[in-house]
């Protein structure tokens, strides 16, 4: 049986990012997930992306924030977006703009962004509580 983990939600916390690897790693799981939401956070975003890019060997699917920074104009952005659109380069720009709505890593197992369901306002409206 593969044993999986799966992560979600970081938002650019790359203290609780480094411990969840750390547990993981000691677990000698088969295969961990990202389920998205990387980087929206006023923690450490720009760490957080660092810490992720030693780690090619995590499956990461792009959450609805990821699309948020990626396309909405700084004015509408929310605050932790915009902090995360700050520490963007064009490389982690075209990175996060690569990753996958869905991802099916292992046979049966399918890995979606809330984006994916084809209602990104009402899955914004289901994490936050208003809409984006």
């Amino acid at each position: 049986m593969t044993r999986i983990a799966v992560l979600s939600d970081v938002h650019g916390n790359t203290p609780a990012l480094a411990a969840v690897l750390a547990a993981v790693d000691a677990e000698a799981v088969d295969l961990v997930l990202n389920l998205g939401d990387i980087i929206s956070g006023a923690v450490d975003p720009r760490g957080t992306l660092d810490l992720l890019a030693t780690r090619p060997d995590i499956v990461t699917v792009r959450g609805n924030h990821e699309r948020q920074v990626l396309t909405l104009p700084y004015d509408e952005m929310g605050t932790v977006d915009r902090i995360a659109s700050g520490v963007l380069a064009d490389a982690d720009r075209a990175w996060l703009g690569s990753l996958p709505l869905t991802v099916e890593p292992v046979a049966g197992v399918l890995a979606l962004s809330a984006d994916e369901l084809g209602q990104p306002a009402l899955a914004h409206m289901l994490r936050t509580g208003r809409l984006a």
